[in-house]
């Protein structure tokens, strides 16, 4: 669900797997958001108690529709298999839209969830809501994230890991509704110390030169 044969700091490595699978999403990308793969290995040294705080930007408009829900259990089931393996995650949740097409519905924080069962009954519940446009509010809601005070909740914390992942099936809007542009969220990932990780459009370049720039 989150990677593919990738490493998150030496914690979490995962595999592809032949396992069950959704139809090919529809639309631009050519990706298949069904697969579903197993979390393994940790090294002796992650078995700190380390916590890793990660927030999920999950696209709700109407063009995930048909996926939405098997992409909520598939958010679950890493985040479960993370848990067994001894991997403290305290997830957070955004839900993205378009913020130039409704305001109200357009970014909505969730914050992050002490409680995992409490995260995958809100991240089951998330519903998908049409607007009349092609690119949504990725950028903003990456923005957003990076410049959220992830660790001002008075918990000690061994090691801060930020990561974010956004999972969309189309492009962004190319500037935020306060003007910024990818090259200024980037820069604000990197100096907050933010891991990008995208699930999304192969075709979107913005997607992968913000990856590559935050090592996700």
């Amino acid at each position: 669900v989150l990677h593919s044969g990738k490493t998150i700091n030496g914690a979490i490595t995962i595999r592809p797997k032949t396992l069950p699978t959704l139809p090919v999403m529809t639309g631009n990308s050519g990706r298949n958001f069904g697969e579903i793969v197993p979390v393994t290995g940790i090294p002796p040294t992650s078995r700190l108690p380390v916590i890793t705080r990660m927030m999920v930007i999950l696209d709700a408009t109407a063009s995930m529709a048909e996926i939405i829900e098997q992409t909520a259990k598939n958010i679950n089931y890493a985040i479960d298999e993370g848990s067994k393996l001894g991997v403290r995650i305290e997830p957070g949740l955004i839900v993205v839209r378009d913020l130039e097409y409704d305001k109200n519905t357009g970014m909505l924080d969730y914050g992050f969830f002490s409680n995992i069962d409490d995260f995958k009954k809100t991240v089951s519940s998330i519903r998908t809501i049409a607007n009349d446009s092609n690119d949504e509010s990725q950028v903003d809601a990456v923005d957003y994230v990076a410049n959220k005070d992830w660790f001002s909740d008075g918990k000690k914390y061994n090691t801060k890991r930020k990561h974010a992942i956004l999972i969309t099936n189309s492009g962004s809007h190319e500037k935020t509704i306060e003007g910024r542009n990818f090259v200024d969220v980037i820069e604000r990932c990197q100096i907050k110390g933010m891991t990008v990780h995208v699930i999304g459009p192969v075709n979107e370049e913005e997607y992968p030169r913000i990856t590559q720039a935050t090592t996700g």
